[in-house]
């Protein structure tokens, strides 16, 4: 049982809180797409939601997870938070150079 938690968290987890996101944007504006811009920085990352504008900044030190799928790296926070990055989103450099990047600011836990 153990073992099939485990792998089911791995797994469902990111695509759950996708799905969860999408929901919660299609009922506050009608469609499950947003513009979602993320600036680095040197020790945090600020995401911005255009049809929300609001500014989510955490650390990079917060950062406890990353997960990705076809187009997308998702970057589990601390504190629960999903920070969605398209992987052909970039103006700087590219999908590898970021994934190198992240695997060390990380704090898999």
């Amino acid at each position: 049982i153990a073992i099939g938690y485990l792998l089911y968290t791995m797994f469902a987890s990111p695509k759950k809180a996708l799905r969860r996101w999408e929901d919660n944007m299609r009922k506050s504006f009608g469609s499950p797409e947003a513009q979602l811009v993320t600036e680095f920085y040197e020790h945090s990352l600020a995401q911005t939601i255009d049809k929300l504008d609001d500014v989510v900044v955490d650390g990079y030190s917060a950062l406890r997870d990353m997960k990705e799928t076809e187009h997308l790296f998702l970057l589990r926070s601390s504190r629960g938070q999903w920070f969605f990055l398209s992987k052909s989103g970039f103006k700087v450099g590219d999908e590898a150079a970021f994934r190198s990047f992240l695997s060390k600011k990380v704090q898999k836990k």
